[in-house]
């Protein structure tokens, strides 16, 4: 982005989609505004625009990190997060168990705010549990102070499940949860075992078969040799 007035881009897409877009165009404007392409055009053409280019990526650098380090020491270790290698947001995952859409209203009275996961996925369901920020406009002092109350609005929720957690009032989580993943692990154990005894097993009879077949060959000789 230039500048949020010169209100000036292109669409790459096939001719279908292309005449269909020119249509929704000429019935918004008729055509975008002239002296703002010479605008851009002449910008392109005589001013060092890749200094400027450098100059936001510095930016957006260094807003990125600060985001990246105030997420690393106020988040709680249940959430993980993207490490973007460009663009201005970043993808906040939180358990499963939580609901980023419902703790939006938390958020804002707490004067942050973000985009809920599900808003990104056509079902409005999957991606409940995660949610987009975006660090380009504010200053660093401000990243690091808004990711401190988000942080604080996500503790919260939070501490709410574990208690729920620890009451056994959430399935598939707390001491139920490991407890099954040990019953499954014994189980394993179990099947594994049995496995093993089930070889050693046939391994047996597969050597007594031989003995036998031994032990008969040598009687059908001291027969033989008796009837001669």
């Amino acid at each position: 982005m230039l500048g949020p007035g010169l209100r000036t881009g292109w669409i790459a897409a096939p001719e279908s989609v292309l005449a269909r877009v020119n249509l929704v165009k000429q019935g918004a404007d008729l055509c975008g505004s002239a002296f703002d392409q010479l605008v851009v055009q002449h910008y392109f053409a005589d001013i060092p625009w890749q200094r400027t280019l450098q100059k936001f990526i510095a930016l957006y650098k260094e807003r990125r990190d600060t985001m990246l380090a105030a997420l690393d020491e106020f988040f709680p270790p249940e959430a993980s997060w993207t490490h973007p290698a460009g663009g201005m947001f970043l993808w906040i995952t939180l358990p499963d168990y939580m609901d980023t859409d419902s703790m939006l209203a938390e958020a804002l009275e707490a004067g942050v705010t973000y985009v809920p996961g599900n808003s990104f996925f056509p079902d409005g369901v999957t991606g409940k549990n995660s949610m987009r920020v975006n660090f380009s406009f504010e200053t660093p002092e401000s990243i690091t102070e808004a990711i401190r109350r988000l942080a604080g609005v996500i503790e919260e929720r939070l501490e709410l499940y574990r208690v729920f957690i620890n009451a056994g009032a959430l399935p598939g989580y707390g001491k139920e949860a490991v407890m099954a993943e040990n019953e499954r692990e014994n189980w394993d154990e179990v099947i594994v075992a049995s496995e093993q005894n089930e070889e050693a097993v046939m391994q047996s009879h597969d050597g007594d078969a031989a003995q036998i077949e031994i032990a008969e060959d040598k009687v059908a000789e001291a027969e033989e040799e008796a009837a001669e």
